[in-house]
């Protein structure tokens, strides 16, 4: 996991005999949630988020996405790649992702039981490109804040 990235359908992952954070917090008690970006493998069930000691999981597996309806194109492989728990899932709004994965996470947290401690690990698809067309997909409000800057892919970034 060094020198590359997961690439869809790879058969590896993050080993088993690394205990993850989460899987610390929830031998302690804690409530484990985790919204966002996965990448960490996903060919065997036992290496995805609910298997790795999240509670709950809303996110993706996979190195890229369109910010806006959660579809993977890239490396021979296509399709939808957005979870909820896990199960495969299509957002009822197509909503920028970063707005809906702070949207879910603050949801999580307003609705969390205060009498027991709380792990939320968040990770957010920004700043990685979409894997489809155009790469870099900013909404349309953002863009005008910094379209002094000029030049294309560095308005975008900023």
């Amino acid at each position: 996991m060094q020198h590359s990235v997961i690439k869809p359908a790879e058969p590896w992952a993050l080993p088993l005999d690394y205990t993850l954070m989460p899987e610390y917090f929830r031998r302690l008690g804690y409530k484990t949630h985790m919204v966002g970006k996965w990448h960490l493998g996903y060919y065997d069930r036992k290496y995805v988020p609910l298997k790795r000691g999240f509670d709950t999981f809303i996110g993706f597996y996979n190195p890229s996405l369109d910010y806006y309806n959660q579809n993977f194109t890239g490396n021979n492989h296509t399709g939808h790649d957005f979870r909820c728990g896990d199960r495969n899932y299509w957002a009822e709004e197509k909503e920028y992702a970063t707005y809906y994965y702070t949207r879910k996470t603050v949801e999580i947290i307003r609705c969390h039981d205060k009498s027991t401690p709380m792990f939320l690990f968040l990770s957010h698809q920004a700043p990685h490109v979409s894997g489809g067309r155009p790469l870099l997909q900013v909404p349309t409000h953002g863009v005008r804040n910094v379209s002094y800057i000029g030049e294309n892919n560095r308005t975008l970034f900023a």
